[in-house]
């Protein structure tokens, strides 16, 4: 039984190592920037089962935020859950606008996460 995807788009290298622990059921594709989210999205585009977004990606990513990405993944059909994981409370009402479902703190993703494959909400 192949394990469900997740894509997760986070450049604080910490939740990246947390993620990859905590969702150890998970296949996880971490994204360090926007651009490799879209590389890996494209990659694995019927594969993935949720996408979790940070929102802001660093001073140096010529993508600053994930909005943009959140509206892509949505145009290019993408029905899944899309997480806006960001600490700024605007950003992340954005990222809902965009095309997220579900607004979660970092913390709060694991559970979340489980809650919907525990209630086959996600194939």
């Amino acid at each position: 039984m192949h394990k469900p995807k997740i894509l997760i788009v986070e450049d604080d290298p910490t939740w990246q190592c947390l993620y990859q622990q905590g969702l150890d059921g998970f296949e996880v594709l971490s994204a360090t920037s926007v651009a490799v989210a879209r590389d890996l999205f494209r990659e694995h585009a019927g594969d993935v089962a949720v996408i979790v977004l940070d929102g802001y990606m660093g001073v140096d990513a010529l993508e600053r935020t994930t909005l943009q990405f959140a509206k892509d993944v949505r145009m290019a059909g993408f029905e899944g859950p899309m997480f806006a994981s960001s600490g700024d409370p605007h950003l992340s009402s954005q990222l809902m606008e965009a095309g997220c479902t579900h607004r979660a703190s970092k913390d709060q993703v694991f559970d979340l996460i489980d809650d919907l494959f525990a209630s086959k909400k996600v194939a």
